[in-house]
């Protein structure tokens, strides 16, 4: 059985052959920008846990993974600090969960409880790459994780999941949240199990797109290699007509993912 990670659930919700292709890829070491992130979010926790008063308490401290925090690591992860503690009631930080007998993972967010019926599922984003939470399937597993976790409580009636990302620039600013009612939670839930277990299938279904970014087998895929050869093809055709406005749309977002997919496979 193939265990899928929240973290990748972007990935193998949209390629079902995704999580058994990185299966048999190499472990590769983290990137300096991921043990960064991984510094940031442990400063985070240890604040949050109580083991120290707040984020300056750490500065010159060293992460396993050898990222010393800076003061400029400081800075930011202070505003995520603030805000988390600003909604009081009870925060609960790098909790282990398992959705089901193969989707389970570290909720690295903060979950905060707070109201009596709204359970706020927060993750900090310390990196430039824009995430946004809308219909985003790893807070969407974070929530009900923590709800089965919580023994689904029935005063809670709605989840707000939020992405918190300090240094990047992103017009809605670096608090975004979408919220959902917790029905409308186990929907999105049947779908993502639904998408596990194509997952599971003996010869899973291979399918290109965006969700391709940071795919360790995306050089050995041939969905991805036939995709590509199948734009390219000679077309014998003498008429010309100017194109209206909603054409010019269309073919542009033809000519995007047209590009997104031949990007994918030359790097």
């Amino acid at each position: 059985m193939i265990q899928l990670r929240p973290s990748s659930s972007y990935r193998w919700t949209r390629c079902a052959a995704s999580a058994s292709f990185e299966a048999d890829q190499p472990v590769e070491p983290p990137s300096d920008e991921a043990r960064e992130g991984t510094a940031a979010a442990w400063v985070a926790d240890c604040v949050l846990r109580g083991d120290a008063h707040d984020a300056s308490d750490m500065t010159g401290e060293t992460h396993a993974n050898g990222h010393l925090v800076t003061p400029d690591m400081v800075f930011h992860v202070q505003k995520y600090i603030d805000k988390v503690r600003s909604y009081g009631g009870t925060v609960s930080t790098e909790q282990f969960g398992r959705l089901n007998e193969f989707i389970a993972g570290t909720l690295d967010s903060s979950i905060v409880i707070f109201g009596g019926t709204v359970l706020r599922v927060k993750d900090l984003k310390y990196g430039f790459e824009i995430v946004d939470p809308y219909q985003n399937t790893q807070l969407l597993i974070y929530a009900a994780i923590e709800l089965i976790r919580l023994g689904h409580p029935a005063h809670i009636t709605h989840v707000e999941m939020s992405i918190f990302q300090p240094r990047a620039y992103h017009p809605d600013g670096i608090d975004r949240s979408w919220t959902i009612t917790v029905n409308e939670l186990w929907q999105w839930i049947n779908w993502i199990v639904e998408r596990g277990n194509e997952c599971q299938r003996p010869v899973p279904v291979a399918t290109p797109g965006s969700h391709r970014d940071h795919c360790r087998a995306a050089a050995s895929c041939v969905a991805l290699a036939h995709s590509v050869y199948k734009i390219f093809a000679v077309v014998q055709d003498v008429r010309q007509q100017k194109m209206t406005a909603e054409e010019l749309s269309r073919e542009l977002t033809l000519i995007s993912l047209a590009k997104k997919l031949i990007d994918a496979r030359k790097s």
